[in-house]
């Protein structure tokens, strides 16, 4: 295989299908400890993939696709539209936060759901909130069991912040209600 540069966080790259993903990461597979490229889709439900790096930067397979246009079965490029200004900063493959101000509202979600804090599920909200959609605020209300709010994102953002204090709050009263012995019931 040709030496190429391995795919960074928040690049993007066509498909020789002509379609378009972004890079989230580089990883490793826990039980061969092969590297694999994680990106996701720029089109319809947005799916997140996982390809061996070495698949990903192989040759388009000409005996199987002899129209295809591309050389490479992935090749890097900027998207056309309003991404075209992203801009993906030098830094190894790994450095996820480095490109923090390219992620998608999908990813900014995948962020909020894979947070173990609630102080980190604020802070994926709070820097990802100008790219949040409608559609990613919808999942973020199912994950925490709340009723949908209306209003433009940062007025959602808002109210998601206030319902996610609220949860602390009664946690905490309740965590530590019941360090002192206090029980409660439900009627």
């Amino acid at each position: 295989m040709e030496k190429r540069d391995i795919p960074r966080p928040g690049e993007f790259y066509r498909h020789f299908k002509n379609r378009l993903y972004q890079v989230i990461a580089v990883a490793y597979d826990a039980e061969t400890e092969q590297q694999v490229v994680v990106y996701q889709a720029l089109y319809g439900d947005y799916r997140v993939w996982v390809r061996p790096l070495e698949n990903f930067l192989s040759r388009t397979n000409r005996e199987k696709y002899p129209e295809a246009s591309q050389e490479w079965r992935f090749e890097r490029t900027v998207p056309e539209g309003p991404a075209q200004d992203v801009s993906v900063p030098e830094g190894p493959a790994q450095d996820v936060s480095a490109v923090e101000d390219s992620r998608t509202g999908t990813q900014v979600l995948l962020a909020f759901l894979d947070a173990e804090t609630r102080e980190e599920k604020k802070a994926a909200l709070v820097s990802g909130m100008d790219r949040l959609t409608q559609r990613e605020l919808d999942s973020i209300y199912m994950a925490l069991d709340m009723p949908a709010q209306e209003g433009d994102v940062r007025a959602q953002v808002s109210e998601i912040l206030s319902w996610m204090k609220t949860q602390e709050r009664y946690e905490s009263r309740r965590l530590r209600d019941g360090r002192q012995g206090i029980i409660t019931r439900k009627v």
